[in-house]
C-alpha cells in the first residue's frame, strides 16, 4: 500500500512506472479485443481489460498483505473463476 500511496508524490517513480503500466494495460486491451471478436462477446475491450487488471492487482495486493483467506491457491482459483465467467467460449 505504501508504494501506491507514495507513487503520486514521487515523479521519478511515476515516470518509470507509467509507461510500463500503460503498455501492460494496452496488452490486456488488445487481448480482450481479440477474444471479443473471436467469441462474439458483448463487452467493451477497454472496460473488460480494466476489470481484469483490477482483479489481478487486487489478488496480488491481498497476497502481499497476508490476508488469511487469500493464498496462492485461492488466488489462482479466483482468477480461474473470473476468466471462466468473462471468457466462457475460450476458458473452461
Amino acid at each position: 500500500m505504501r508504494v501506491w500511496g507514495e507513487a503520486k508524490s514521487r515523479p521519478t517513480y511515476q515516470a518509470l512506472s507509467s509507461s510500463r503500466d500503460a503498455y501492460y494495460q494496452q496488452v490486456f486491451i488488445d487481448l480482450c479485443a481479440t477474444l471479443k471478436q473471436s467469441g462474439g462477446y458483448a463487452y467493451e475491450p477497454q472496460v473488460m481489460a480494466l476489470a481484469l487488471s483490477a482483479m489481478l492487482e487486487g489478488l496480488w495486493l491481498r497476497l502481499m498483505m497476508g490476508t488469511e483467506d487469500t493464498t496462492r491457491e485461492t488466488a489462482l482459483q479466483a482468477a480461474n473463476a473470473f476468466l471462466a465467467a468473462a471468457f466462457p467460449k475460450h476458458y473452461g
